[in-house]
């Protein structure tokens, strides 16, 4: 009996040919992977704990939690691993789009769009 694997079942959807099917892919898998990283939390914490982030007495027993609660150096550490992340899930998906055939064109200019979009890229 012959194999029938299902990339090359699905190879010819026309999906693939979607610019907005790989933004909404790249949306998708920075945002699962931004949540489990933990990376605000997980500095938020570290601020809390060495001093460098005081809360109002009037907060007492209640946690901050939004990128602008975060110290200037934790807010660039912060920035620094999102960009890490969005760039780890880019390779991800432009490696996708030439399995499924997007070819080296449409894939360049989809990482041009979204490092313009997620301020990613070449420096300077």
């Amino acid at each position: 009996s012959k194999r029938v694997f299902l990339k090359d079942a699905i190879m010819e959807h026309p999906t693939w040919s979607e610019p907005s099917f790989w933004d909404s892919a790249l949306l998708q898998c920075v945002s699962e992977a931004l949540s489990h990283s933990n990376v605000l939390p997980s500095l938020l914490d570290a601020a809390l704990a060495e001093g460098r982030l005081t809360m109002p007495s009037s907060a007492a027993g209640v946690k901050p939690g939004t990128w602008h609660d975060l110290p200037d150096s934790s807010r660039l550490d912060a920035a620094q691993q999102v960009q890490e992340i969005v760039l780890a899930q880019l390779a991800a998906l432009s490696h996708s789009m030439l399995e499924f055939g997007c070819g080296a064109e449409r894939t360049e200019g989809f990482l041009r769009r979204m490092g313009v979009r997620y301020q990613v890229g070449k420096e300077g």
